[in-house]
Parts: structure tokens; C-alpha cells; sequence
């Protein structure tokens, strides 16, 4: 599925790789990526999303508590992918 967002005001095409419900907090996730790289490896992006409201559609991920469920899911799905 393609994701298109703006992000320092420039548009980005993304692939959606995970999409996830987090038993802590009660909300959805989306971590997509623009298939580019930098430094630290391939560039990700994560938003927290409605999929049952799609008029409130997404929103940044700005409190610490919800970078740990999206790192940790992250961190989870790498070690599944390499077994």
C-alpha cells in the first residue's frame, strides 16, 4: 500500500510496511518507509492512524511513550524477519 505525506514540506511517497495495535496504549500505528537511505540505514516513518476514521486520518507521533511501541514493535518484527 502507498502513503503519500507531507514532512518539512516536502511530499513523500511511502510504502506501508507495519500497521499495528498496541495493547498499552490503545492505538493504532503505521510505520512506512520512502526507500531511501541514510547513515543509520533505510529511512522509516511512523504516525499514529485512524483506520476506522479516515476523515481524522493521521497524526505525528510526538510523546516518548508511543517512540517505545513503535521501536519496540520495530525491534520485534526485525527478529521474526530473520528467523
Amino acid at each position: 500500500m502507498k502513503l503519500k505525506f507531507e514532512i518539512n514540506g516536502e511530499v513523500k511517497e511511502c510504502d506501508v510496511l507495519y500497521t499495528f495495535k498496541s495493547e498499552n496504549t490503545k492505538k493504532d500505528y503505521l510505520v512506512c518507509t520512502d526507500n531511501t537511505y541514510s547513515v543509520d540505514g533505510l529511512n522509516l516513518y511512523s504516525f499514529i492512524y485512524y483506520p476506522d476514521d479516515k476523515a481524522r486520518g493521521m497524526e505525528k507521533i510526538e510523546s516518548e511513550e508511543d517512540w517505545m511501541e513503535v521501536e519496540n514493535f520495530i525491534k520485534m518484527a526485525e527478529v521474526s524477519d530473520n528467523e
